[in-house]
């Protein structure tokens, strides 16, 4: 199938429209028939008797979870640690990015110094595992030189997970690098002109774009696994590869702030990073098996090395429709399969058709576990906003005329009772769709069986009682995709605390323990955390849980008595 062509809508679509659009998908990148409860009753099979005798025990979970089951929470190091330099630093301070951030990450939640404290609260609350990122810029300030205090401070952080019985999981790429590896100070408008326009040097590296990215990263990877594979088993590669290599080098939301509106600087510009991203991955994950050989848990396994992707469900906005139905399946193929397919595998979709057709037989068999993250499904017009893409994703793209013009073409006004189509913003954290979760982890198992899963990321931002049920009623989900035969290792909620949201700020809450922003940075439980804790305590979901908060229809916005 050839690409498809970019339609142009009556009024002309300006390029800045077509960006603020790709901006739109590329944060929900980075994101029924019978009702929750009657579904709850028909997957719960062995355990449908389990249930009815909670009704009598409230301490017996209705739901519960397999013993190797994880239960967790996520971080990254930019968002909490505090007191960065890197490409984030960057972007969020040098004039010439202004447009793209409300505020600097500053001190975060100064976590860098307060980790064994925070620890206390994840251990408290009975969860078993925390994902977490290895700052690259801290490790390795210069090209080639590592800083052995840095790596020291990460050693004693994994360590004080252990002593709490907490699991590492470890991420090495969470959106930031050095600033050596992409000079953002030496990039001025028109980036796409200026980006790296002399060539490597010592001190700007020239990010993905340079062919020895692969290698570098690498090199990186082994010499974090070798300082810490003895206490460590699982490993993520780079958070979101699809959204890095779209935010950065299609939509221009994320550093460098390239964009590629065509297909000319898809060929030239974008693929070449796409596929040296994909080449990262494969180095990192060699390099790590190299130099973690030990069995830190004892599950006979010394290294389970992943990535992660950021996927939604994804409906066609007229169901029936045939192309809008195209343009849901390749948007989500886009999302995440696509990555899946080419480091398993070992096939490259460079054109987005769905059918792959470069060979890169050096890639395959390069995945060991896929993280999940999901925020948002989405519903796909067939209107094509990008020449790769067959549709648009019914999401409001902060441009009232953009927005009455995907409405006026067949989006509907509320893809979701919970997500309302006029709300600038909303689909950020505020959207609530379980059921989506159980397509997409079925959408992925149905392509790889064998592949182990994880929802390595999944949240609520800003509002605490709908946080809660939002948990509840995902962690049910969880068990109905177990139930179902899926092989689902664990669940890590984002976010154990509130923290820097990259583009947004710290208007965006996520955190099971809310930060003092504008005090002493104290961390205080929120009803989320408490309902998270239960259900971490008891290793299920207890029938007085499922009653308060996972009844049919939306989420509660308010406390249960």
């Amino acid at each position: 199938m050839r690409r498809p062509e970019a339609r142009r809508s009556e009024t002309g679509r300006a390029p800045r429209r077509v960006a603020r659009l790709g901006c739109a998908l590329a944060l929900w990148l980075l994101a029924p028939a019978c009702s929750e409860a009657e579904r709850r009753a028909a997957d719960a099979g062995p355990d449908a008797d389990v249930a009815a005798d909670a009704e009598a025990d409230a301490d017996t979970p209705a739901l519960a979870f397999p013993a190797a089951f994880r239960l967790g929470a996520a971080t990254s190091a930019h968002q909490i640690e505090g007191g960065q330099t890197n490409t984030w630093t960057s972007w969020e301070t040098l004039p010439q990015f202004a447009e793209h951030v409300v505020e600097p990450s500053g001190l975060a939640t100064d976590h860098y110094h307060r980790f064994e404290a925070d620890f206390d609260l994840a251990r408290d609350m009975g969860l078993d595992t925390l994902r977490l990122s290895v700052e690259w810029s801290r490790v390795e300030p210069v090209r080639g030189q590592y800083d052995a205090a840095e790596l020291a401070h990460y050693g004693a952080v994994v360590d004080a997970l252990a002593a709490r019985d907490l699991r590492p999981s470890l991420t090495l790429h969470h959106f930031t690098e050095p600033q050596w590896f992409d000079d953002l100070a030496g990039l001025t408008a028109p980036f796409d002109e200026h980006f790296c326009a002399d060539g490597p040097s010592e001190g700007d590296f020239c990010a993905w774009a340079n062919p020895d990215a692969p290698a570098v990263f690498g090199l990186w990877c082994g010499r974090v696994a070798a300082a810490l594979g003895d206490r460590v088993d699982e490993w993520w590669t780079i958070n979101e590869l699809p959204g890095v290599w779209l935010g950065g080098y299609v939509a221009g939301d994320f550093p460098p702030g390239l964009t590629a509106p065509d297909l000319a600087s898809v060929d030239t510009r974008a693929l070449p990073v796409l596929r040296n991203l994909l080449a990262a991955h494969v180095a990192c994950y060699d390099a790590i098996h190299a130099n973690d050989t030990v069995d830190a848990d004892g599950d006979g396994e010394p290294a389970r090395v992943g990535l992660t992707v950021g996927v939604g469900a994804v409906r066609p906005a007229r169901p029936g429709d045939p192309d809008d139905q195209a343009a849901a399946d390749q948007l989500f193929w886009a999302a995440g399969p696509l990555v899946v397919e080419a480091v398993t595998r070992g096939r490259l979709d460079a054109d987005f058709d769905t059918d792959p057709e470069e060979e890169h037989p050096e890639w395959a068999g390069h995945l060991d576990i896929l993280g999940v993250q999901y925020y948002a499904s989405t519903v796909v017009l067939a209107f094509p906003i990008h020449p790769l893409l067959m549709g648009a994703p019914c999401v409001d793209p902060g441009d009232p005329a953009l927005t009455s013009l995907l409405l006026e073409a067949g989006c509907p006004p509320a893809p979701t009772p919970d997500f309302p189509f006029d709300d600038a913003g909303a689909l950020y954290g505020k959207q609530h769709d379980p059921d989506g979760l159980v397509e997409v982890l079925e959408a992925f198992h149905a392509g790889w069986p064998e592949l182990p899963l994880v929802v390595t990321e999944q949240g609520y931002a800003n509002d605490d009682v709908r946080r809660a049920g939002s948990i509840v009623r995902h962690l049910e989900a969880c068990h109905r995709a177990l139930a179902r035969g899926i092989p689902l290792l664990g669940y890590y909620h984002w976010s154990l605390l509130d923290n820097f949201e990259w583009g947004r700020g710290y208007a965006v809450r996520f955190g099971l323990y809310a930060v003092d922003f504008a005090g002493d940075l104290a961390r205080t439980p929120t009803l989320a955390a408490d309902v998270y804790a239960e259900i971490a305590h008891a290793r299920g979901i207890s029938q007085p849980l499922l009653d308060a908060y996972a009844a049919p229809g939306p989420l509660r916005t308010e406390p249960p008595p």
